[in-house]
């Protein structure tokens, strides 16, 4: 269940580019163990908001906390390793196993040896209920859904406490979308990490967040 106590906190935050005014004076929080979900047109700074929270957009006014320290104050590689980041498409490396995939970022930046790293690999398949026959096949070898679960495995490999999500299911067929909607609150509830989650379904929006907000304007404007 969401705690209380600000996990990602934006004060006061602006951020336009050249003349187009994304945010202004934006003040918002999420608590941990939160589900936030974020609808809103196309070019409304869902993704910017999204990216402001793991750095790669910095603002240009006011500042973003996680666990109460700002974001330019911190390690932002170690910051970076606590926010797991899945897209739309999967955005899997397609000369690598899905193995090699799922282990991307710890093989990056955690001093895991071999049986570590496999003990969590079997973790992350049954996280995402996926069995080991996948793992030496490519990415191209599976199907849509399957490709998706292996994307947010591989954002949920380091054990992050927070998980961006962008339109992750936005290109599926409806039955493997519904499935992988009861698997993401399964994720959610199980694991307790902190979601952002950017969709144009309303419908998603109002099933998975446990707080669902519209962005309209450079406000969120909170839908349930």
């Amino acid at each position: 269940m969401p705690s209380n106590i600000p996990f990602i906190e934006f004060k006061h935050v602006d951020k336009k580019y050249e003349d187009r005014v994304i945010f202004n004076n934006l003040s918002f929080n999420i608590n941990k163990g939160d589900f936030i979900t974020l609808t809103g047109t196309s070019g409304g700074g869902k993704t910017t908001f999204l990216r402001m929270i793991n750095g790669m957009v910095i603002p240009d006014k006011g500042e973003i906390l996680i666990n109460q320290e700002a974001i330019n104050k911190q390690d932002i590689l170690a910051l970076r390793r606590n926010i797991g980041y899945a897209i739309q498409g999967s955005g899997l490396f397609p000369h690598m196993t899905i193995k090699q995939n799922m282990l991307y970022v710890p093989e990056l930046s955690l001093d895991w040896n071999d049986a570590q790293k496999n003990a969590r690999v079997l973790e992350l398949l049954d996280i995402v209920s996926l069995d080991n026959t996948v793992l030496s096949r490519f990415p191209d070898e599976l199907s849509g859904g399957q490709q998706q679960r292996v994307s947010i495995a591989r954002a949920l490999a380091a054990n992050p406490d927070i998980l961006l999500m962008d339109e992750p299911f936005g290109a599926l067929d409806s039955e493997t979308r519904t499935q992988l909607q009861d698997s993401i609150k399964s994720i959610q509830q199980r694991l307790g990490v902190t979601i952002v989650f950017i969709t144009h379904d309303e419908i998603e929006a109002r099933l998975l967040g446990t707080r669902s907000f519209e962005l309209v304007d450079g406000h969120l404007t909170a839908k349930n």
